[in-house]
């Protein structure tokens, strides 16, 4: 956080009436991506009443956050419970249905990551949470997406169901065309019905010709179908739109990202890659929780693609940098591979 937005935070926070404080004041730090004075006001909320649902979704957020799913899991089972067990006192349904969702996330995440033996566990738990989410707030598009994710993503003895992800998605598109519309392609493809995706991706971006977002999708399916020319010519339409929305720019950052990568299968259009490669690395706007290419991943990657471009002194002086400034462990192996 820089210090205007801490200077800022303070302020906002100190005109707080003191009755509602705690509970704003942590929302706000939250907000701010200030999670250290979030998780400390959350925690005295707790101090107060254990039994706090709000308190346990926003430390589950955070822990997400700083990758402790223990500790996520932990609170957002609290927080579940608390809903279950006394379904008198629950709070409104946007908040029930967003603890749901992020439990269906977080069970989700653990499945992905724990042994055959507990994974089937967290994939009903996930599943079931999913389902909630959408019963309670069947109009919020987010949780319906968790929800044919989860379908799409899981194996069929672990809840997969790519018939039921359609059938969601076709809900989406009754209520959103444009977020339907990408719904329906993945889901579409996952199912292996080539004619279907490329006819709905035609539909969606002859309606939706300025969504970098469909074109980056577009882009990435001929990548994976290794139709690199096809690919990179969605993405750099999509790089070429004027955006306002952070989804839409994350949108175009990752499509310069991969026309980078492009450049480093083939070996070819070596100048291109560069370029591209410095754009993600020159824009330096927030995008809040945009998902957005690590720009030292981004370095390194352009730094290999100048030593094929002859630029071997220009790469290596990246590569030092890097080596001096980042703190993963992977990426300082592969500099060190490269250095030597």
């Amino acid at each position: 956080m820089t210090i205007m937005k801490a200077f800022l935070l303070a302020s906002l926070i100190a005109a707080i009436a003191p009755a509602r404080a705690s509970s704003d004041a942590a929302q706000l730090a939250f907000q701010a991506r200030y999670y250290s004075q979030a998780t400390s006001l959350f925690e005295k909320q707790l101090e107060q009443n254990e039994n706090n649902v709000v308190a346990h979704l926003y430390l589950a957020k955070i822990a997400v956050n700083n990758e402790v799913l223990d500790l996520a899991e932990y609170h957002i089972l609290v927080a579940g419970e608390l809903i279950e067990d006394k379904p008198e006192k629950a709070l409104d349904k946007n908040t029930q249905a967003e603890v749901f969702h992020w439990l269906g996330a977080i069970m989700e995440m653990q499945a992905e990551k724990s042994s055959i033996f507990s994974m089937s566990g967290y994939a009903k738990k996930s599943l079931r949470s999913y389902l909630k989410s959408v019963e309670l707030l069947p109009e919020k598009l987010q949780y319906r997406e968790g929800l044919i994710n989860f379908y799409l993503g899981a194996p069929s003895l672990l809840g997969g169901d790519i018939e039921e992800a359609i059938k969601h998605a076709k809900v989406t598109f009754d209520q959103n065309p444009n977020f339907g519309y990408k719904m329906l392609v993945n889901s579409y493809e996952k199912n292996g019905d080539t004619q279907l995706v490329l006819a709905t991706y035609k539909l969606a971006i002859e309606k939706y010709p300025l969504d970098a977002e469909l074109l980056l999708m577009r882009g990435t399916y001929w990548k994976t179908e290794r139709n690199y020319d096809k690919a990179v010519s969605d993405y750099r339409l999509a790089g070429k739109l004027l955006v306002s929305e952070n989804d839409q720019k994350s949108a175009q950052l990752m499509s310069l990202y991969w026309i980078g990568r492009i450049s480093g299968f083939n070996g070819d259009h070596l100048e291109r890659g560069i370029d591209a490669y410095q754009q993600v690395i020159d824009f330096n706007e927030d995008l809040g929780d945009a998902f957005i290419p690590s720009k030292e991943w981004t370095k390194f990657r352009m730094a290999k693609l100048m030593i094929l471009n002859g630029q071997k002194k220009e790469a290596d002086t990246i590569f030092v940098n890097l080596l001096n400034s980042t703190e993963r462990e992977d990426l300082k192996k592969e500099i060190s591979r490269e250095l030597n």
